[in-house]
Order: structure tokens, then C-alpha cells, then sequence
């Protein structure tokens, strides 16, 4: 197997915080990554030498030095090129190797704790968002909270709204949780039980959910094996 050692001393000092709020959508660094890792694999062993400074001429340069930058933060948090070459080539999912998501224009944190939201949950929303954008101060109740990406959306989008959001899985709920702290998200309810276990008086405008709707017999695409199972079936 090739091998491949990356020098990150040279690159442009960027804290992974400062790089978490000013990095591109995870697709256009899935295809970055999958690029590099390419390269990687043709030439065997990959040794970056060139400082940021000096390759800062051009835009496609700064554009090298970010993704250069960026696998350098990687490398800190995994340890090595060979560990998340590995990783991909187990299928492990780009967005948790990245650990977070653009989802509407919010920054979502993702991890083994709850699905990976997808994107066509935001024609769900964008759908609902049309629907009441001219209501104000609804009571929404959300089920299958999941990463909270839903809940953080419509916070955001309607006007006065309190939301109510209700998953199975603690670990979900406290992924959601810090993902709201993040968006300065502070009008949910959060509460931990089953759909079909939990009763209330209160009233709802709105009850919007994307529940787990796959079939256990159906076949699933390999990276699906990372993420909770009883939000997928």
C-alpha cells in the first residue's frame, strides 16, 4: 500500500474553529478530497513542501493553500493521510469525516449520534417555509429530531414561533442541542421519549417530521452502515 506524509508546518496557521465558519459546502471539499487522495495514490508517497506564502500569487494558489490547510486540520484530528484515506475507502461518510454540513445555509455539526440530514429535507422545508412565512407565533412540533437541522431552519425562517421537538436517542438530542447553541438557536423545546409513547395536551399548528421510511429488505448505499440505524428503517 502507498504511503503518504504531508508537512503542514509550512501552510498558513488556521484554527479549526476560524476554518469551521469560513469553509466552502462539504461537496465542493468531498470532490477536493477525493482529488487529492487520487493524486496521492498515483504518486505513491505525497510530500507537500511549498509554504503558503510562496504559491499565494494566483487565486487557483490560495485556493491550493485552503485545501491544503483544511487536510492539514484533518490530519490533526485523525492523526494521519493514511487514517482518512482508509476511512473513505471504507465508506465512512465525507460530511462525518468533515463533521459538519451546509444545510440551508446553516452550519450543522454531524456525527455518528444522528443522521446525516439530506438534502431533500430541504424541499420539505422549503415547501412549509412558503406555507407560513406570512404566519407568526406557531406551535410546531417536530419528530425525529435528529441533528435539529429542521428545528434550527424554521427558528430561523418563521416569525415568533415556538418549536417542540421530540427524538428516541439522548445522543441525538444532545448533538441537536449543541448544533442550536451554534445557530443561537434558543426557542425549542426538547424532549426525550417515543413518538408513540408520548402524550400531551398541548396543541400543534404544525407537525412536520422526516421519519426513518426505508424498508429493512430495501438495499442502502454502504455508508448508510455508519449512521443510526433506527433513523434510516
Amino acid at each position: 500500500a502507498s504511503t503518504a506524509s504531508f508537512r503542514s508546518s509550512s501552510l498558513t496557521n488556521v484554527s479549526l474553529e476560524k476554518f469551521k465558519t469560513t469553509a466552502p459546502s462539504f461537496n465542493v471539499l468531498n470532490t477536493a478530497l477525493l482529488i487529492i487522495f487520487l493524486v496521492a495514490s498515483i504518486a505513491g508517497t505525497w510530500t507537500v513542501t511549498k509554504s503558503a506564502s510562496a504559491v499565494a500569487s494566483s487565486s487557483f494558489s490560495k485556493y491550493l493553500t485552503f485545501l491544503l490547510s483544511f487536510i492539514a486540520l484533518l490530519i490533526d484530528k485523525y492523526g494521519s493521510l493514511d487514517v482518512i484515506k482508509d476511512k473513505l475507502d471504507n465508506n465512512y461518510p465525507i460530511q462525518y469525516l468533515i463533521g459538519y454540513v451546509d444545510f440551508y445555509g446553516y452550519k450543522i455539526n454531524v456525527d455518528e449520534r444522528a443522521l446525516i440530514p439530506r438534502y431533500e429535507t430541504e424541499g420539505l422545508l422549503e415547501l412549509v417555509i412558503n406555507k407560513l412565512k406570512d404566519k407568526a407565533n406557531l406551535n410546531i412540533l417536530d419528530i425525529g429530531t435528529g441533528t435539529g437541522c429542521i428545528d434550527i431552519v424554521l427558528s430561523k425562517k418563521l416569525n415568533n414561533t415556538h418549536i417542540s421537538t421530540i427524538d428516541i436517542s439522548s445522543d441525538a438530542l444532545e448533538l441537536a442541542k449543541e448544533n442550536y447553541k451554534l445557530n443561537d438557536v434558543n426557542n425549542i423545546t426538547v424532549i426525550n421519549n417515543d413518538i408513540f409513547k408520548y402524550h400531551t395536551d398541548d396543541k400543534y399548528d404544525v407537525i412536520i417530521s422526516n421519519p426513518p421510511y426505508v424498508d429493512k429488505s430495501e438495499d442502502v448505499s454502504p455508508e448508510t452502515k455508519y449512521e443510526p440505524s433506527n433513523a434510516i428503517f
